[in-house]
């Protein structure tokens, strides 16, 4: 069984091509036409193994392979063959042929031509040489007008048989000539390959035209390089077959099996190799075309699908007529189904295959192998596909036929002519513009056709210049291979491409020319050209420079420059002189007619020298004053141009000065400046620069006078600085300097203050005067004194409060500014609770009166005993009511009774209670209280801990030497 599987893999391809190459009929739009499918197939039938098509036949073989023995314990494999005759409207199945014998199968091989059929089984037991193999000839009767052959030309039948042994050498193979001597085929030669070895393979793909015959042997090692594959010419001499060439592709590789399939009509030939790797993809296969020039076939065209991916096997299958080529890939991947598979079309323009279409299967799927094998004859092109499904049995098998229709004519050039970069083409009009567009090829051997966007008309004959504007990558000093072709704008499909026009393009002129001009020389520089750059170096032989003297009237002798240079400086001029300068690229040496480049040219003078005596100082940080004599040149300038600029603020000013004396009072401090002044006139420009570095002071420092600090805020007393417009401050030793929130002047102090500080925190102030209003670092002055200072906390904001049962519940938003906050002191009755500094939130429950109105205060504060200090924030007081207990009769009448039995008694505890809160009082008045919490008392003790005033501090020891932190604490008298 192992041993049956592998010989099925070895097939035999027996292909014939019978009609001649007709160049003036090109067949584009390859839609497909009619799918074949076998109907009552089942699955392994492998329908569309083998395809062929000739004229109004075609064969569709049907490799059937079952895989069980009959009842004599005998392997039963059986093959069909499909005869299918073109009605001019459809392929009707005519006829099928089956073969059905012990052993014996249609395997890879059918061939058609006049009145007969042939096909290979290759497994077919010969006497006793099991799988010796078979070809069967069928003839066509008259009746149904088949006929069919395999690789048959004239009266000559070609048979392959791969796996045939040549002495020792297993499967080196051989192929089989017969002749027709008008009754019957007799074996008329045996060919083997001159340098044949075993397990290559010969015959395993086959082609004959006329008496040139073609044999692939895709297993042949080349050198060192196994199953590299060759393929092997035979010529007829009139009675025997001779080997006349073996070829080879010219880039080929190890397990690249040059020859998988094969293909050949005229004086050109189609080679495949379908296990070739390109670039980093395995098997995505190629195809050769080879050129017969009389003699040899050398090789002229490497053909590669444009969408080809790894494991393609591009070349599996392939066929040649018409001019036109078909190469196959039946494991290409179409969009996300795997081995689906593809036939490229391939179309000669006398000289180059372009790539025109891509056909895939209409029904296709996951598997189908579309291009198991191609056949193609005048506008017919049939595809086997031996996984499709039919009625729902996988590898069943299908063959799809394809009908061709003609494009537009060929376009013939008129003429093409080099411009610079650029190139302009005359060509024939093969329709009108509102029913035919033209398309672009001109580079060699390349598939890039690119539309023509707008050719304009004369007669007829259409004209268009190709530049780098509209067309990618056209410059000076490259060939060009022209093509033109004519598209059908309705159906998209383009006709055969226009012989090769040949030029190579001038170069254009030199890019970004400048002139710079000095007293008695002139610097020029430039870009190079667009031409292509090999190894750094651009394509062109040198530059040319030219220099024209108008005062003299006299041309200068050209220069010739480096082709790797752009600069060059003109030296020994005059001064004060005007000159016309051009500058051209050369393609060669020589550098004449289209072989110089366009030129370019400018004009420009030479210019003043420098001023001299140049100098510029300032009295103070502000004004600046310079002077200067005019240049040592016989001619004075109409105007100085004078210009001041600070790189530290990208600050430039500019002036035009008729003397030589300038004052002005623009400058900044602590700034870098650079001065430039230069001598101009109409005529000639400006000429030789010269320049002054000069740097301003910097302002001086302020003092602090005094301070004081506020809630959230700080206030300063300052000394102003001269020159000053603003001043900063920082409150971080530097780190962040902001300006006031707001400053006003008097006399020789400014008072500035800065709002929205934390409180509580202590800041290492400092101030600096500023060139501007609102300044940088850059404009600052030095720094003042230092200080050391805290503001107060602020105020608690959204303070609320509301009533509950004999209590309330209040709730705030916290501080803003919370960064030296240390906890809140909230304070009601005769009670003081000291909160966290994350709380926001307090309630009383039970513990009060209901329906009484309660003063509740709060405050944030710096202690965590909730003692205020100078820098706690002031009080914030509200009013709430709390709510009465709801209480029954009975309550009422018991409650009655019980204070009438204690009532003295009270009256007696009370008067002792008076004296004791009386005494305590007096003590807490003297060091203040921290919490005093006195229940069954109804009469408020305290009015209220702190008034609501705001708390100043002066540091400054001078005016208040030992400030006491509570000397201002506002206090209420006990009742």
């Amino acid at each position: 069984m192992k041993k049956n599987k592998q010989i099925l893999l070895l097939f035999l391809l027996l292909i014939i091509q019978l009609n001649l190459i007709k160049t003036n009929i090109i067949y584009y739009d390859w839609t497909q036409e009619q799918i074949l499918e076998e109907t009552s197939g089942e699955s392994r039938d492998y329908f569309g193994r083998e395809v062929e098509i000739c004229e109004n036949y075609s064969i569709i073989l049907s490799a059937q392979d079952k895989s069980h023995q009959n009842g004599e314990g005998i392997l039963q494999v059986t093959g069909k063959a499909y005869i299918y005759q073109n009605n001019r409207t459809n392929w009707n199945q005519q006829q099928i042929i089956e073969i059905n014998q012990n052993g014996t199968i249609f395997q890879g091989s059918v061939a058609i031509n006049n009145d007969f059929a042939f096909f290979g089984s290759s497994l077919a037991d010969v006497n006793n040489n099991t799988f010796q193999g078979e070809v069967y000839v069928f003839k066509n009767n008259g009746k149904d007008n088949f006929g069919a052959t395999v690789a048959i030309y004239n009266d000559v039948l070609i048979v392959g048989s791969p796996q045939a042994a040549v002495g020792n050498n297993y499967t080196q193979g051989k192929v089989y000539v017969f002749k027709n001597n008008g009754t019957y085929w007799n074996q008329q030669q045996i060919l083997i390959a001159s340098d044949g070895k075993s397990n290559d393979n010969f015959g395993l793909s086959i082609a004959v035209y006329n008496d040139v015959l073609i044999v692939g042997s895709p297993q042949s090692a080349v050198g060192n390089n196994y199953t590299q594959g060759k393929v092997y010419v035979f010529k007829n001499n009139g009675s025997y077959w001779n080997q006349q060439q073996i070829l080879i592709s010219s880039d080929g590789q190890q397990d690249d099996t040059f020859g998988s399939s094969v293909g050949i009509e005229k004086n050109y030939s189609i080679i495949g190799a379908s296990q070739a790797t390109i670039g980093e993809n395995f098997a995505q296969g190629k195809a050769y075309i080879f050129q017969n020039n009389g003699t040899y076939w050398n090789q002229q065209q490497i053909l590669i699908a444009s969408d080809g991916n790894e494991e393609d096997n591009f070349g599996v299958s392939s066929a040649i007529s018409n001019g036109v080529v078909i190469v196959s890939a039946d494991n290409s991947k179409v969009g996300n189904n795997y081995s689906q598979g593809k036939a490229y079309i391939f179309q000669s323009d006398g000289n180059y295959w372009n790539q025109i279409e891509i056909l895939t299967s209409s029904d296709g799927n996951q598997g189908y192998y579309f291009g198991t094998s191609v056949s193609i004859s005048e506008n017919y092109i049939v595809v086997g596909a031996i996984g499709a499904t039919v009625e729902n049995t996988s590898d069943v098998g299908k063959a799809y036929i394809f009908q061709g229709f003609p494009g537009p004519n060929q376009v013939n050039i008129e003429n093409c002519t080099s411009l610079y970069s650029s190139f302009e083409c005359y060509w024939d009009q093969i329709g009108d513009l509102s029913t035919i567009s033209y398309q672009i090829n001109y580079h060699y051997y390349e598939e890039n056709w690119i539309d023509i966007n707008s050719p304009s008309l004369n007669d007829s004959i259409l004209y268009e210049i190709f530049d780098s504007s509209n067309y990618p990558n056209i410059i000076g000093n490259v060939e060009y291979s022209i093509q033109i072709r004519a598209c059908n704008i309705s159906t998209n499909f383009c006709g055969a491409a226009s012989s090769h026009w040949n030029l190579t393009t001038r170069i254009d002129s030199v890019k970004d020319l400048q002139l710079n001009p000095n007293q008695y020389y002139i610097n020029i520089s430039w870009s190079q050209p667009d031409v292509p750059v090999i190894n750094l170096i651009p394509k062109l032989d040198h530059y040319v420079i030219s220099y024209f003297n108008q005062s003299q009237t006299n041309l200068i002798n050209n220069i010739s420059v480096s082709n790797s240079s752009t600069s060059y400086q003109l030296s020994n001029l005059e001064s004060l002189t005007l000159y016309t300068i051009s500058i051209w690229a050369c393609q060669t040496e020589n550098c004449s007619g289209n072989e110089q480049g366009e030129i370019i040219s400018q004009t420009t003078s030479t210019v003043f020298g420098p001023v001299t005596n140049f100098t510029c100082s300032t009295s103070n940080i502000y004004n600046l004053s310079c002077s200067w004599k005019p240049p040592t040149n016989s001619q004075l300038p109409n105007y100085y141009n004078f210009t001041i600029q600070s790189s530290q603020l990208n600050d430039y000013q500019n002036y035009s000065i008729n003397s030589t004396i300038l004052n002005t009072a623009l400058l900044y401090s602590n700034m870098d400046y650079t001065i430039t002044i230069k001598g101009c006139n109409n005529e000639t420009g400006c000429g030789i620069i010269s320049t002054i570095e000069l740097k301003t002071t910097q302002l001086n420092a302020s003092n602090i006078n005094s301070w004081e600090t506020g809630i959230e805020q700080i206030k300063l007393n300052i000394s102003s600085v001269e020159f000053a417009k603003g001043y900063q401050i920082t409150l971080n030793e530097g780190n962040e300097w902001k300006n006031f929130s707001q400053i006003n002047s008097s006399g020789n102090n400014i008072y500035g203050e800065i709002n929205n500080i934390a409180g509580n925190i202590e800041y290492n102030v400092e101030v600096r005067a500023c060139s501007e209003t609102s300044c940088n670092s850059i404009l600052s002055g030095k720094p003042s004194n230092n200080i050391t200072m805290k503001a107060r906390l602020g105020y608690v904001e959204e303070f609320n409060c509301v009533g509950i049962i004999e209590g309330f519940e209040c709730n705030w938003n916290e501080l803003n500014l919370a960064s030296g906050l240390n906890g809140y002191s909230i304070s009601y009755y005769i009670s003081k609770e000291c909160l966290a500094n994350d709380t926001t939130y307090f309630d009383v429950d039970d513990d009060l009166e209901g329906g009484v109105e309660y003063s509740v205060s709060i405050q944030a504060v710096t202690t965590t005993d909730c003692f205020p200090d100078e820098y706690s924030g002031p009080i914030t007081t509200i009013k709430v009511t709390t709510q009465k207990k709801t209480v029954s009769n009975s309550s009422k009448n018991k409650g009655g009774i019980i204070a009438a039995s204690i009532i003295v008694p009270l009256f007696v505890i009370g008067i002792f209670i008076g004296i004791f809160v009386y005494i305590k009082k007096r003590e807490l008045k003297r060091r203040g209280y921290k919490e005093l919490n006195l229940k069954n008392v109804k009469e408020p003790i305290f009015d209220d801990f702190l008034d609501s005033d705001d708390l100043h501090l002066n540091p400054n020891p001078k005016t208040n030497p030992n400030p006491n932190p509570n000397q201002h604490e506002d206090e209420k008298l006990i009742k």
